[in-house]
């Protein structure tokens, strides 16, 4: 019953702040602003209609942004390497680090405990090189953007869902307390192993570090 409760009263933090999602009382509206930051009630998220499957996932610091990639492989493989498909979803700067990043610290770590107590059989199939990924012809690509996300693995199967809320929202939650407002899009579910979920935020770890203390300064 309570991680029932848990559950319906799940919030989100997001913009400025950092740390775990918290969890909200039951009449909580679906947005929560007070001194601690900007809480979205994820528990009234809709589930994203658009559904991705990924082989692979690799992340990229651009001059202004932060690109996340999900690649599906062509099969059967082909060398070099070609994709069927890849899909980029974009986060600024800001929002990478302030949601992204702080908010999946005890995720990530729990996940690297998780693959750190299996039991992993010897197998012959190795990761690709992401340095490669990059340089990969694709037959399709689609690119989105997204500023919160929310993700879970269960053994072997990952699944992140991402959402966006609109600048204009932000701008007018940042002015009142008014949440009539607020548009959130759902914006799509990614299915991808659970390795390469474990890759992809360890990958983040080096673009945190190289970031600097404000957005428009230098490091």
């Amino acid at each position: 019953m309570g991680n029932k409760l848990k559950k319906k009263n799940r919030m989100a933090r997001i913009g400025s702040g950092g740390g775990d999602a918290v969890v909200a009382r039951p009449e909580m509206p679906f947005v929560l602003r007070n001194e601690q930051g900007l809480f979205i009630n994820t528990s009234q998220l809709s589930t994203p209609d658009r559904v991705y499957d990924a082989d692979v996932a690799w992340v990229e610091r651009k001059y202004s942004s932060i690109s996340f990639y999900f690649g599906k492989l062509n099969y059967p493989d082909t060398d070099p390497l070609t994709f069927h498909s890849r899909l980029e979803v974009r986060y600024s700067i800001e929002s990478f680090r302030e949601h992204f990043w702080k908010n999946s610290r005890t995720f990530h770590e729990k996940m690297r405990e998780a693959f750190a107590s299996q039991q992993v059989p010897n197998d012959p199939v190795t990761r690709p090189d992401p340095s490669l990924f990059a340089r990969t012809k694709t037959d399709r690509s689609h690119s989105i953007w997204a500023n919160f996300e929310l993700m879970s693995h269960s053994g072997g199967e990952a699944c992140v869902d991402l959402y966006h809320l609109n600048p204009r929202s932000i701008a007018l939650l940042a002015r009142s307390k008014d949440s009539d407002d607020v548009d959130v899009m759902s914006v799509a579910r990614l299915l991808l192993p659970s390795a390469e979920l474990l890759a992809l935020l360890d990958a983040c770890d080096p673009i945190i570090k190289s970031l600097p203390q404000k957005v428009g300064t230098n490091p």
